[in-house]
């Protein structure tokens, strides 16, 4: 978890971006219901899943909302640091994928590196990501749920994407289908726990 820390605090002191990329927003959230009714009607087995979520979802577009845009604090930066983007090389880690990079407030994408490399479970390891940071010049000065807004909207993201293929909303071939109705229960299921996580966000992931 070192290389990921140290590798995210260079990221960060690369110089700030334009205005080119668009601007976070909650617009999954805010068209949830209208999922919920898509489901029903393609009579997706995990409707009810979807409706008793729905204060969750709520409770995450405000944090996304309260956190705000914040350009002025915003650099240039990776985007989507996690295992899948993480090759082993000989002389260590090395971070691929650049394609999604984007400008971003350092303290999210912080948190939210900290979380995917966690896997939303394991604190030590959450906690060592940051330590790395701190220690290769990057500032820590807490986190915060505001910080793990965003990165928690990409999360209702990934499952509208995936109930779109189920509904016919998104193009998709049998087997898209099939996995994205396989997927949408597993995401829903795991999305409160997550959120509990997020509500107590500064003491999980809490360094000395």
């Amino acid at each position: 978890m070192r290389p990921c820390g140290q590798g995210l605090a260079r990221c960060v002191a690369l110089p700030g971006p334009g205005s080119m990329f668009p601007l976070p927003d909650t617009t999954t959230a805010d068209g949830w219901p209208d999922l919920i009714t898509a489901a029903r009607q393609a009579g997706a087995p995990w409707a009810d899943q979807l409706q008793a979520v729905l204060p969750a979802v709520a409770e995450i577009a405000e944090l996304a909302r309260a956190a705000g845009h914040r350009p002025g604090d915003e650099v240039m930066s990776h985007g989507d640091i996690d295992q899948k983007n993480l090759v082993l090389a000989a002389d260590g880690p090395v971070l691929c994928d650049w394609d999604v990079a984007m400008p971003i407030v350092p303290s999210r994408e912080l948190a939210d590196v900290a979380m995917s490399m966690a896997g939303w479970e394991r604190q030590d390891i959450g906690r060592e990501v940051l330590r790395a940071y701190r220690a290769a010049g990057g500032l820590v000065t807490g986190i915060r749920p505001g910080d793990l807004g965003q990165s928690m909207m990409s999360s209702l993201d990934w499952i509208a994407f995936n109930v779109g293929r189920v509904t016919g909303a998104r193009p998709a071939d049998p087997a898209e289908a099939a996995l994205g109705s396989r997927l949408v229960p597993e995401l829903l299921a795991r999305l409160p726990r997550e959120l509990e996580l997020v509500r107590r966000a500064d003491e999980f992931l809490a360094v000395c």
